[in-house]
């Protein structure tokens, strides 16, 4: 999976971004204090692995520092705390949440709040709910394009190999016809020479020329009717 999210986002992304493969605490040394814009916790589910990252975290993050935390609704699965975590912090800073998707919180734990994301943190509760609706109708939508387009993977695939069925069955028509040639000019040959014999017989037998004739007359009408039985036929 590192590898192909990799060779998507390096190719767009590499000029002001970098992917590193690594855990929360051993990431954290690599970035100052205060540096931090967004951060998304989506590691361990766990109340104590959340509170974790967000308490060791919380002093890399910016004066516009923003976290997101996934799972938030998730609440029957054993050992996720994440909602238990969310339903606790989110007294402390402005925030918003989606529930869709598992939920999604957003915590604004900056001083300075971004333009941006302040008019969504300020939105009464039919606001919120109209919010909630759109993202989620959006989410639904994706989702069923994602659907289509892997359906239509399968079908390009299933396509691939039919064709690769048919152009083996051409093959085999091919072979079979030219098989079929070489049976019907071997079939010439072999009248033509027993029709050649009989007619030298004839020569050298003269008081035998009417029943060689005869003879040569069944044996060419023999042959024929083999021809027909080897020749394809036509309806």
């Amino acid at each position: 999976m590192l590898d192909h999210l990799k060779a998507h986002h390096d190719e767009l992304y590499s000029l002001f971004s970098r992917l590193l493969q690594t855990t929360f605490d051993d990431a954290r040394p690599q970035f100052a204090d205060g540096s931090v814009d967004v951060l998304h916790i989506d590691g361990h589910h766990s109340y104590d692995a959340v509170m974790h990252d967000f308490e060791t975290w919380l002093p890399k993050l910016s004066r516009r520092g923003v976290v997101l935390m996934h799972d938030i609704e998730v609440r029957d699965r054993p050992g996720f705390g994440v909602w238990r975590f969310w339903d606790e912090v989110k007294q402390h800073y402005p925030h918003f949440a989606f529930h869709h998707s598992y939920g999604l919180g957003v915590l604004a734990v900056g001083r300075d709040i971004p333009e941006g994301l302040r008019p969504l943190l300020m939105l009464d509760a039919d606001g919120q709910d109209a919010v909630r609706r759109y993202f989620a109708n959006l989410g639904d939508h994706l989702e069923e394009l994602h659907g289509v387009a892997v359906q239509r993977e399968n079908l390009q695939e299933l396509l691939d190999a039919k064709s690769m069925d048919c152009v083996r069955l051409e093959g085999d028509i091919v072979a079979a016809v030219a098989e079929r040639d070489a049976a019907r000019r071997q079939h010439a040959r072999m009248r033509y020479r027993i029709v050649d014999k009989l007619a030298r017989i004839g020569n050298r037998i003269p008081v035998l020329p009417g029943l060689l004739h005869a003879v040569a007359v069944a044996v060419v009408r023999l042959l024929r009717r083999v021809n027909r039985m080897i020749s394809p036929r036509r309806d």
